[in-house]
């Protein structure tokens, strides 16, 4: 692997005027545990030059043992305020915004037979020299698989997929109207673009995976392993990133680079906007 100087190269020059957000699950270090990793994403997220980052899969021991959010700190990002317990925090640069407010908001999964708690976190961001305002959000829709053990439980699991996904515009737009601004969804959403989630949330936000003027690697997976490329295969990206109206959308990437997945199992989804 190179040095991290080696890597500005290889990332995308941002617009003057735009903000970036990029979204990242960065697997949970419970799973492959190592500081190479802890390393190696820090070495990554120094030179993606992302505004805004929203992670899934931040567990325990990445806060606690890893100190992820104290080096995302050292890095100029501040988790927002409530989420440095997160699975699923947003971080803001601090030179740039403003945090206003911030929060978390369950789904609301009693109709559903699958019971798994998931939870929309969100983060109420005033840029410092324009004074707008941007609800960015994470969550981590639950996975297709995981504890299913037969065609039932898949289904059951596919339910909890689609309540998310009409719950999650409602309380963004919620949000938005309540302090004035503009909102951008990020998360791993378990969801191919071929999938009724998908469906749902392209229908009721804006899809910055259709809507960029600009996009590069949509036919590649978003989801790999540690240290293999995701495959070419497309409609199958599960992260993706939605948006109200009042943003500008400008590029979109997946960005598969070989340190964007030596050290994760989802490669990151890049979104370059701008604030209407």
């Amino acid at each position: 692997m190179s040095e991290t100087t080696d890597f500005k190269a290889l990332v995308p020059e941002k617009k003057e005027g735009t903000l970036r957000l990029v979204s990242n699950n960065i697997l949970h270090q419970a799973i492959v545990n190592s500081e190479e990793r802890l390393l190696g994403l820090i070495a990554a997220y120094k030179v993606y030059d992302a505004d805004i980052f929203s992670l899934q899969e931040v567990d325990r021991v990445w806060r606690e043992d890893y100190h992820f959010c104290d080096t995302m700190v050292s890095l100029g990002y501040a988790p927002a305020k409530g989420h440095e317990n997160s699975p699923t925090p947003v971080f803001y640069k601090v030179d740039k915004f403003n945090c206003v407010d911030s929060g978390s908001i369950p789904f609301d999964l009693t109709e559903t037979p699958e019971k798994e708690g998931r939870t929309l976190w969100w983060a109420c961001l005033e840029e410092k020299e324009r004074g707008k305002k941007i609800i960015a959000t994470s969550c981590h829709f639950i996975s297709s698989g995981g504890k299913a053990t037969n065609d039932e439980q898949k289904a059951h699991r596919e339910l909890h997929r689609q309540t998310c996904a009409r719950q999650l515009p409602v309380l963004v737009k919620g949000l938005c109207e309540k302090y004035g601004a503009v909102g951008v969804s990020a998360a791993d959403f378990n969801s191919n673009c071929n999938s009724a989630a998908y469906s749902i949330l392209s229908s009721t936000m804006n899809s910055a995976r259709e809507l960029s003027p600009v996009k590069v690697n949509m036919e590649y997976m978003t989801s790999c392993w540690i240290k293999r490329a995701p495959y070419l295969e497309p409609m199958t990206a599960i992260d993706h990133i939605f948006y109200t109206d009042g943003i500008t959308p400008v590029r979109y990437e997946v960005f598969i680079k070989e340190f964007s997945y030596a050290y994760t199992d989802h490669v990151p989804v890049f979104f370059d906007f701008e604030l209407n």
